[in-house]
C-alpha cells in the first residue's frame, strides 16, 4: 500500500504541475511591434588634429518603448535608414537596451566605397555579414565587425572600440541575441561615431527596432 500511495501522490503532483504550466502558457502570447525614430543622425568628421572618435548628432539617438506587458524579448532587429557616407569603414554603431545590454551593430565595414540612400536591416538570422572590403548595398545582414583577429559576424565579444561617454564601456556583444530574455520596455539608445577624419555622412531617416516578445495576456 505504501508504494501504491507514493505512486499515486507523485502522479497527482505531476498532473498539477502540468496543468499549472498549461495555464501559465495559455496566459501569455507572442507579439511583434515596430518602433521608429525618424530624426536624421548626422555623422560628423573628426578633427584631423586629434586622434579620437567624434560623436554623431544626436548622441545618442533614442527610442522609448512601452506596451509590452511583462514582456520578455524573443527577437530584436535593427533597421538603419538612408545611410550615406564617403567611407563607411569609419563608422561604428552601438545599440544599448533599457537594462544596459549592449551590442556593436557595425564597425569597420564597407571599406571606403562611397554609398548613399542605403537601408540596412541587422538581424542575427540573416544569411550574410555586412561586406568588409566591398561596397555596402541595401539588404539584411548580421551585425558585423572587422578586427585584427579576422572575426566578422560570428557573435564574438569585442573589446577594441571606444565609444565616448555617455555610452557604456565595453566589452560589447556583436549579436542582437544579447537582448533576448530582457524586458523591452524603456529607452533604447543608438550611439554612432566616426573614427577617422576626411569623410562625413548620415542616417537620413534615422532608425527603427522590430521587437518580438512574449507578454502576459
Amino acid at each position: 500500500m505504501g508504494l501504491r500511495r507514493t505512486a499515486l501522490l507523485l502522479a497527482s503532483i505531476i498532473i498539477d504541475v502540468l496543468l499549472a504550466s498549461a495555464v501559465a502558457l495559455a496566459a501569455t502570447t507572442v507579439v511583434e511591434k515596430r518602433f521608429s525614430n525618424p530624426q536624421k543622425i548626422s555623422i560628423r568628421d573628426p578633427n584631423p588634429d586629434f586622434e579620437h572618435e567624434r560623436e554623431a548628432e544626436p548622441y545618442p539617438s533614442e527610442i522609448t518603448i512601452s506596451g509590452f506587458n511583462d514582456g520578455r524579448i524573443r527577437d530584436v532587429n535593427l533597421r538603419l535608414k538612408g545611410f550615406k557616407h564617403t567611407c563607411p569603414y569609419d563608422v561604428s554603431v552601438l545599440l544599448v537596451g533599457p537594462q544596459g545590454q549592449k551590442a556593436i551593430m557595425m564597425d569597420r565595414v564597407g571599406s571606403c566605397f562611397d554609398i548613399r540612400d542605403v537601408n540596412l536591416t541587422l538581424d542575427d538570422e540573416a544569411a550574410e555579414c555586412l561586406p568588409i572590403r566591398a561596397r555596402i548595398t541595401s539588404g539584411t545582414y548580421r551585425p558585423t565587425q572587422d578586427s585584427s583577429q579576422g572575426r566578422h559576424c560570428d557573435g564574438s565579444i569585442m573589446h577594441d572600440v571606444f565609444f565616448p561617454p555617455p555610452a557604456l564601456t565595453g566589452p560589447y556583444s556583436t549579436a542582437l541575441s544579447a537582448f533576448d530574455g530582457t524586458d523591452p520596455n524603456g529607452t533604447w539608445k543608438l550611439y554612432v561615431i566616426d573614427g577617422f577624419p576626411e569623410d562625413i555622412g548620415h542616417f537620413r531617416y534615422g532608425w527603427s527596432l522590430t521587437i518580438r516578445a512574449r507578454v502576459s495576456s
